[in-house]
């Protein structure tokens, strides 16, 4: 697998660009930006599509996440004057992923009715093994059916200012995910470390 995040990263070698300004999401509009995530003991990278995608008259980033067991999420996602939203292929409709500015108590159900999302705390530290993100809000996900059988009734995420979403934990604040490393303006030969 190690061969394989190390073959993507040669790919990439387009120039950097930040779309937001201190958010609790980072877009990036080139593909050339990765976020490493440990997760158990696995892991996973994200990065977006240099191209962006339009669906029913909207563009979209497309946001790739690959895991070191061989699975592939693709998630569109845009910005629009409130929330960042994004489009579920099998519901041909939009979720909000999160509010531009949250706060306490702002909560949004997914498009399908399966799951429901609040902001329930500002200003929280998530301390992993790799490092601590200061100023972070934390997220209350819970199932409301059981469309997901395969995963957990509840989590927590963690979205940091700086650096987006950097983890989750279960309700127990086990850390389940966190980011590793945020590697940008990737060049032919960089290397991310999975251990």
């Amino acid at each position: 697998m190690r061969k394989i995040i190390l073959g993507f990263i040669l790919i990439f070698t387009m120039s950097f660009s930040f779309i937001n300004d201190s958010s609790y999401y980072i877009l990036f509009e080139k593909a050339n930006n990765i976020k490493l995530y440990k997760y158990g003991k696995d892991y996973f990278y994200e990065y977006f599509m240099d191209e962006k995608k339009e669906i029913n008259g909207n563009l979209y980033y497309v946001e790739i996440r690959k895991y070191s067991f061989g699975d592939i999420d693709t998630t569109y996602i845009r910005k629009s004057d409130t929330n960042y939203l994004q489009f579920n292929r099998k519901t041909n409709a939009e979720s909000i992923l999160l509010p531009l500015e949250p706060k306490i108590g702002d909560n949004w159900i997914e498009n399908d009715g399966s799951w429901k999302y609040e902001v329930i705390e500002e200003n929280k530290t998530f301390n992993t093994p790799n490092r601590n993100y200061e100023d972070c809000i934390l997220v209350s996900c819970k199932q409301l059916t059981n469309r997901d059988l395969n995963k957990n009734e509840e989590y927590l995420l963690y979205y940091s200012k700086e650096f987006g979403f950097v983890g989750n934990v279960d309700k127990e604040k086990n850390i389940l995910s966190f980011l590793k490393e945020l590697k940008l303006n990737t060049k032919k030969g960089d290397k991310i470390s999975v251990k």
